[in-house]
């Protein structure tokens, strides 16, 4: 947090959780799995300071790819750094606009969307993070979930 993003990152094992901190409490924005990219896109790509954190989860093993490497690649004119952090990019913010686009949703239908399109989250992740990312309390999260069994 209030850091600019240095590295690109590659989770080999362990889950990350990726969010913002508003009025003195966590906001969880994303999670990620093994074989995921991650980093906070805006500040790499502007080179401003991050008003987001990356925490491990569990215990992790990260590849670090630090911007200066990429910087190197993109000087040497290198389609493969250039596709690579465009994708990065995309992925990040398709990411982010399907969840914000969730989030007018009933929570019940947000949950269901989640279980649906990513089981990895209901199976590992801890249901206060989960409700935290769905934007509910913990105990409305655990009568939905009641509720659908």
């Amino acid at each position: 947090k209030n850091e600019i993003e240095e590295s690109i990152y590659f989770l080999v094992s362990g889950v990350v959780e990726s969010g913002k901190i508003r009025r003195g409490s966590n906001i969880v924005i994303e999670f990620y799995f093994p074989g995921d990219f991650f980093c906070d896109v805006y500040s790499l790509i502007t080179r401003k300071k991050s008003d987001g954190y990356l925490s491990c989860i569990t215990d992790c093993i990260i590849e670090v790819v630090p911007y200066k490497a990429i910087l190197q690649a993109y000087d040497n004119n290198s389609l493969i750094a250039n596709q690579f952090v465009r994708h990065l990019a995309e992925v990040n913010l398709v990411k982010r606009i399907l969840k914000e686009g969730n989030m007018h949703k009933p929570a019940k239908e947000r949950y269901m969307t989640l279980v649906a399109k990513r089981p990895e989250i209901i199976r590992s992740i801890p249901i206060s993070k989960i409700a935290n990312y769905l934007g509910i309390e913990p105990n409305s999260l655990s009568r939905i979930r009641k509720s659908v069994k």
